[in-house]
């Protein structure tokens, strides 16, 4: 939680990082009554990567190798698309951060439960963190090929 709050403001202001991690946890609850945490994490674990590519070099040449991701790797990596898209999300409709960032998990949340609920696709919320996921699958999807050429 700390290493979060320490990147979640460059330029040492901690005290706002955590005034809006509290922010966004006070807006949960409202909005999920005492599930705010809960509702905030399970957001991010709807965003972490599962695979994601490496630049291998070959004969002189780079190939995209797919890998699995740590699990402290893809956290990290949720968070930053979460963070990222919010800002995003933020400038485009001049909203404070914590509403964006409160905004981009409930739309993370709400398509992971209505996948796990097994209902179609299609409508809802678009989240760009779980674009960005989804587009580094797809990546790593498409370059199975060269799944041979790791080395771990």
């Amino acid at each position: 939680m700390r290493k979060r709050e320490g990147k979640l403001i460059k330029g040492g202001e901690k005290a706002t990082a955590r005034g809006v991690r509290t922010e966004v946890v006070r807006i949960l609850n409202r909005v999920y009554p005492g599930q705010g945490r809960e509702v905030r994490e399970e957001a991010l674990k709807g965003v972490q990567p599962v695979v994601e590519t490496r630049r291998v070099k070959r004969a002189g040449r780079g190939y995209p190798v797919p890998h699995v991701v740590k699990a402290s790797r893809g956290r990290t990596r949720a968070a930053t698309w979460v963070r990222e898209a919010a800002k995003g999300r933020g400038k485009k409709h001049r909203r404070r951060r914590a509403d964006a960032r409160v905004r981009e998990r409930r739309t993370v949340y709400e398509e992971r439960k209505r996948v796990r609920g097994g209902e179609e696709k299609g409508g809802g919320g678009r989240s760009e963190a779980l674009a960005q996921r989804n587009r580094r699958h797809k990546e790593a999807r498409a370059n199975r090929v060269y799944t041979q050429m790791r080395w771990y």
